[in-house]
Order: structure tokens, then C-alpha cells, then sequence
């Protein structure tokens, strides 16, 4: 759900494309506004955001109140909801109460596994640029690896734009595995789901990153284990 009344007038682009991992591509399923979509008004929109999303199967509802439900997640932890559609306008509303009932919700769920890369890789791409579009890194500076939980492809973009040589590596990577890229640093990107479940394997191989005083950065739910792990 967007806090922001107004979504979709920047309209979409594939350069601009966020999920580093083909299987984080799918990984929301549904998106709630208080506005109707905005048609595009920028120069670099190749398509308006309900048609990206109707070709990735996504479904919206808007009109709703978005502000006072994020107050409510806030306050009372992720909900139980359901969003459906209807050509004839005709819903069985049991069946989707039974449906929001029956979702078992985020606490001991590891979604990170569920959209990290599944192999080891270098990235070069840097941060776009007027005129120019996305650029390449040539410069062998501080190695960085990133423990990918989810990781946007910006935060990539950016450690190669400052001269970093970057590898990332699925979630479930060992220490051992780690190190034997010699890392500089080490990044613990964002991603969905529980920090506590996904800890069950990170959590101690960050200690150990910290023990050997491995320079370690953690964002969203990287930073969260990292302050588990401390």
C-alpha cells in the first residue's frame, strides 16, 4: 500500500526495473491505492503502471483510506486482507473472508529465500545519468560483497557508481563463503519477510562477520539482523 495519494504519473520503464533476482520479478501480488492510477506525464514512461501490472498478473483496488491503513499496520501489525475481482461484479464473500483468514501471515516467514539470487555474480552497472542511461565500472576498488536478501538493483548501481567492485551472493551464503571472495565490506541488503526467520541462518554468520571486525552495512531487513546480531 502507497501512503502517497497519487500513484503512476512518472509511468514505468525497464531501466528503472528494481529487483536484481528473475525470482523477486513476481514477488508482490497485490497493490492498494487511494487514488485510481495517474496516467504518465514523463518523458521517460514506456507504459502506464495498471497496464505493467496487469501483464504480471498484479492486482489494485483504489479508494481506499491508504494513510489511515498504514496507521493501522503501524499500530497493529500486517492484516489479514484480500483483494478480488469480478467481471460480473458478483463476489462469494465467505470464501474470500475464509481466504484472508487462512493466510498464515509474516512472523516465521523467510521470504528471502524466496527472491534472492540463486548464484554468485559480479555486477558493473552503474547509477543513470542524463543523457547517457546506465553506465559500466571498470575501477577494481574495495571489494564489496552483498548478501542478497532481496536486494534493489539501485543500491548495486550505486556501490559500483562510488568505485566499489561488487559480487552478490544468495542469502543462504555460509561465512566461509563469503570470505573467500575477501571482502572489504560487506552489505546486508534490504528484503521482505521476518529478520528473525531469515536470521535463523544469516544472524550467525553476521557474527562472525562482526568478530572478525568485517566492515558490515545492513539496510531495511539487513539492517534488522544486524542489530540481532550485535
Amino acid at each position: 500500500t502507497f501512503t502517497f495519494p497519487h500513484i503512476g504519473n512518472v509511468g514505468v520503464n525497464g531501466e528503472d526495473v528494481e529487483n536484481d533476482s528473475v525470482a523477486s520479478a513476481t514477488a508482490a501480488r497485490g497493490a492498494i491505492f487511494r487514488c485510481d492510477i495517474t496516467s504518465p506525464s514523463n518523458y521517460r514512461a514506456q507504459l502506464d503502471l495498471s497496464a505493467w501490472m496487469k501483464r504480471r498478473g498484479i492486482i489494485a483496488v483504489s479508494g481506499v483510506d491508504t494513510r489511515a491503513l498504514t496507521a493501522l499496520i503501524r499500530d497493529r501489525g500486517m492484516q489479514h486482507a484480500v483483494i478480488a475481482h469480478s467481471p460480473s461484479g458478483q463476489f462469494n464473500i465467505d470464501e474470500l473472508v475464509e481466504r484472508a483468514r487462512g493466510w498464515n501471515g509474516l512472523e516465521g516467514a523467510d521470504l528471502a529465500k524466496e527472491v534472492t539470487s540463486q548464484k554468485p555474480h559480479a555486477h558493473t552497472e552503474t547509477a543513470w545519468r542524463w543523457n547517457i542511461g546506465y553506465g559500466r565500472s571498470s575501477v577494481d576498488g574495495p571489494h564489496v560483497v552483498v548478501v542478497d536478501f532481496g536486494v534493489k538493483k539501485n543500491i548495486l548501481r550505486l556501490l559500483a557508481d562510488q568505485g566499489a567492485r561488487v559480487t552478490v551472493v544468495p542469502a543462504s551464503s555460509s561465512f566461509d563463503e563469503i570470505m573467500a571472495y575477501a571482502p572489504d565490506g560487506v552489505v546486508l541488503s534490504n528484503g521482505p519477510g521476518d529478520p528473525a526467520a531469515t536470521g535463523v541462518y544469516s544472524i550467525p554468520v553476521i557474527k562472525k562477520l562482526i568478530a572478525e571486525k568485517i566492515p558490515t552495512l545492513g539496510i531495511c531487513l539487513g539492517h534488522q539482523m544486524l542489530a540481532l546480531a550485535a
